[in-house]
């Protein structure tokens, strides 16, 4: 699993950086990293990993990065941030308990930086029905 994860990052970075060093240049830039379904914290682990290294590929100040995991159970998200303690990561993920009554847009849009342009990297790794709602919420908003 955490090789197609790498993988699928190391390309939306490579197209970040693309993207951004044509417009106005990468530095400054915040490369936004979404991950719906924390569970333990180990696909929220490889990204901060894969994006660590792809800072140190590209030049230390070329780009800043941060992650978003979500989660509906406070339980499972307690665990996953004791683990980004552990892993010294915790500087890099931010958790956030989602209340399965409020629309997931809403939710993120409390919590993502306001100078943003949007979400650069979502992963899908939560209840597979609202794998479809979920994006087309995301999309809409």
């Amino acid at each position: 699993k955490s090789r197609f994860i790498s993988k699928f990052l190391e390309r939306s970075i490579d197209a970040f950086v693309e993207r951004n060093d044509r417009r106005d240049g990468i530095a400054n830039k915040k490369f936004v990293c979404v991950e719906l379904g924390t569970y333990c914290g180990y696909s929220a682990l490889v990204l901060a990993s894969t994006l660590r290294q792809a800072v140190l590929k590209y030049g230390k100040d070329a780009f800043d990065f941060h992650i978003y995991t979500t989660e509906v159970s406070s339980k499972l998200l307690n665990v996953a941030i004791s683990i980004f303690r552990l892993a010294k990561m915790k500087n890099y993920v931010s958790t956030i308990l989602v209340q399965e009554c409020d629309p997931l847009s809403t939710t993120l849009k409390k919590h993502l930086p306001d100078d943003s342009d949007g979400i650069d990297f979502l992963l899908l790794d939560h209840a597979k029905p609202m794998y479809l709602p979920d994006l087309m919420d995301l999309e809409s908003a």
